[in-house]
């Protein structure tokens, strides 16, 4: 469980949109925060998350095979971070 906490961290820490972190080849925990139109920032006390564990999907497996290419050991170390879309200007 110390992942599901290292995951929920980060999203709520770095106001990010998901959070994933790469088991073994075929799990992957992601954490998702559940976001409307009219949602700003995540609130501390407040923060509607949805987690994940099971197959990855088709963008995690791609990543998954560049870096069992590239010779790296799961668990992977680091959480890839995803981040909300920015508005475009006007």
């Amino acid at each position: 469980m110390q992942y599901v906490e290292q995951l929920v961290r980060v999203v709520i820490d770095y106001d990010a949109c998901r959070a994933t972190k790469y088991i073994s080849p075929n799990l992957t925990m992601k954490v998702t925060s559940k976001r409307t139109k009219s949602m700003r920032r995540m609130s501390r006390e407040n923060a509607d998350l949805i987690l994940t564990i099971g197959k990855p999907n088709y963008a995690e497996r791609l990543f998954i095979k560049g870096c069992v290419r590239a010779g790296e050991k799961f668990p992977l170390r680091n959480i890839q971070i995803k981040y909300p879309p920015k508005k475009r200007a006007a």
